[in-house]
């Protein structure tokens, strides 16, 4: 039962800490997008900044799974 209650407080920690990580990076590429020179490219770089965690996860899995497909065929 200890094991187990170890296990999932490691996989919690481990989610959390990579949500943080990515949220991070993204309000330093939005920072970033101030410095742009035109208004065009500060809309175009705020987009892509703009991906919330859950959907990068989502987009990641799906070209793991592609790749897996692509790599047993």
């Amino acid at each position: 039962m200890n094991k187990l209650l170890v296990f999932f407080c490691f996989v919690f920690l481990y989610g959390c800490s990579n949500k943080a990580i990515y949220e991070g990076l993204m309000n330093n590429e939005k920072n970033q997008c101030a410095n742009r020179p035109t208004m065009s490219s500060y809309y175009e770089c705020m987009k892509g900044a703009d991906t919330s965690y859950e959907q990068y996860n989502r987009d990641r899995e799906r070209e793991a799974d592609a790749d897996k497909v692509y790599i047993n065929d």
